[in-house]
This record gives C-alpha cells, sequence and structure tokens, in this order.
C-alpha cells in the first residue's frame, strides 16, 4: 500500500496517544529501533497507561495507530466527528 491521507491519521494517533498518556507509542534507544517499533510493535492500551481516559477516545486512538491503513477510520472527517461526538457525550456526563 502507498502512502495517502491515512498516513496522517496514524500521525493524530501519535499525538493523541501521548496527549491521552504521556509516552511516545512507539520508542527505541537508536533511529533502527525506533523504526523497527514503529513497523512491528504495538503500543501499550492507552488505558492500562491512564485508567482515566475513556475507552471510546483509546479504542479510536488505537484505530489511528493500526499498522494496516485500512484499519484506520477513513478520512480525518469522520475522526473528527467521532471526536465531536465523544466530546458531546462527555460533556453531556458531566452535566449530569
Amino acid at each position: 500500500l502507498g502512502l495517502d491521507h491515512r498516513s496522517d491519521l496514524f500521525s493524530l494517533g501519535g499525538v493523541l496517544y501521548r496527549l491521552c498518556t504521556g509516552r511516545l507509542p512507539f520508542a527505541g534507544d537508536t533511529t533502527m529501533a525506533l523504526l523497527t517499533a514503529l513497523a512491528v510493535d504495538e503500543p501499550t492500551p492507552v488505558r492500562q497507561l491512564n485508567p482515566g481516559v475513556p475507552e471510546p477516545l483509546a479504542n479510536l486512538v488505537h484505530r489511528l495507530l493500526a499498522k494496516d491503513p485500512t484499519h484506520r477510520p477513513p478520512t480525518a472527517k469522520a475522526v473528527a466527528d467521532e471526536l465531536n461526538l465523544l466530546f458531546t457525550s462527555w460533556q453531556t456526563q458531566q452535566q449530569m
């Protein structure tokens, strides 16, 4: 598979992972180790590192970090819509 917009979604997953956990999703002491981790490792589940993250958000982050681009959300709009729904749901829960 070639590079397309889903590569940007993977990058967004990395940013959201860092925001949710305080850690990078992939680590390595050298450039080669980091590239290998990106290619073969799965990140530690978000909620294992931060149980306070809502499960739907953690699931979205992990879908964004899927190795297979076809397993990622199809578009940035789909991600934005999902984040908006998660935020709206969170706001409703806070008002109860």
